[in-house]
């Protein structure tokens, strides 16, 4: 429940990937995201090309936090680029804030 907005769109070999914000939680089929804080956090999704969900995952911190876009390399390599306004969470790693404001990102994935 809450706000969702698709930011960036791509395809590949391997499927449809869709990045966005959302606050909340977001659901793709059975698979349910939650934002880490009060504000926007970061999600990317892989789809198959009849768009059936692969796997969605989410990124964020306490503060806002919006993609721009997602990419693929040749390998199994996702790339998110946005902004944070805070120390950005993934997975169970913690990437510190560089500075007090708003800081850019690029964060590269494995497919699962």
């Amino acid at each position: 429940d809450g706000f969702d907005q698709p930011l960036g769109l791509t395809q590949g070999e391997r499927g449809i990937y869709l990045t966005g914000r959302f606050d909340g939680d977001i659901s793709f089929s059975d698979v349910t995201l939650q934002a880490t804080g009060d504000a926007y956090d970061v999600f990317v999704a892989s789809f198959e090309t009849d768009c059936g969900l692969r796997w969605a995952r989410s990124l964020g911190s306490a503060g806002e936090d919006q993609p721009a876009d997602v990419a693929l390399d040749a390998g199994r390599g996702v790339y998110v680029a946005g902004y944070t306004s805070g120390p950005l969470m993934f997975y169970d790693e913690t990437q510190p804030a560089a500075g007090e404001f708003i800081d850019a990102f690029v964060l590269r994935m494995e497919e699962p």
